[in-house]
């Protein structure tokens, strides 16, 4: 799938954008991870502009929201369908909020991944983020969280 075939929009905040991103958020992660539709409200409330969806043949793929926190674009959450994963989606939803920080004079995105989430760490290494440290007891089970960022 080419990314041609992707189309990146903001997220309406409408039953049939929410119903999908929540379905795709509960398949990505873990129960205590995923987010709810309070969290996607409180995230869309504070930045709608980083609020993204990726559609392909008029499905959600995916969706990737940010908030500006510091002078830096700060990614809440990140979640693909399974069904799309490997064809672009996350890069494309990636390249597109780079566009928009930069509008905005952000230089910075940083994210929140579990060190035992390495495809998740694979795949934003493979993208240009690198290790910044380490947030102890970040999730709710306790685990710690790997901090990462990217200068774009």
């Amino acid at each position: 799938m080419s990314a041609d075939e992707i189309t990146i929009r903001d997220l309406a905040w409408e039953e049939s954008d929410l119903r999908q991103i929540l379905e795709i958020e509960n398949l990505s992660f873990k129960e205590e991870d995923a987010y709810t539709r309070e969290d996607f409200q409180r995230w869309f409330n504070v930045n709608p502009d980083f609020c993204l969806v990726a559609e392909i043949d008029g499905q959600i793929a995916g969706n990737m929201i940010c908030r500006i926190k510091r002078y830096r674009l700060d990614m809440g959450s990140c979640a693909i369908h399974p069904n799309y994963r490997r064809r672009g989606v996350g890069s494309a939803l990636l390249a597109e909020m780079e566009k928009r920080a930069r509008g905005f004079g952000i230089h910075q995105i940083d994210l929140e991944v579990r060190p035992s989430n390495t495809s998740a760490q694979a795949f934003w290494q493979a993208l240009g983020f690198e290790e910044f440290k380490v947030s102890p007891g970040f999730y709710p089970d306790g685990e710690d969280a790997l901090v990462m960022c990217k200068k774009i």
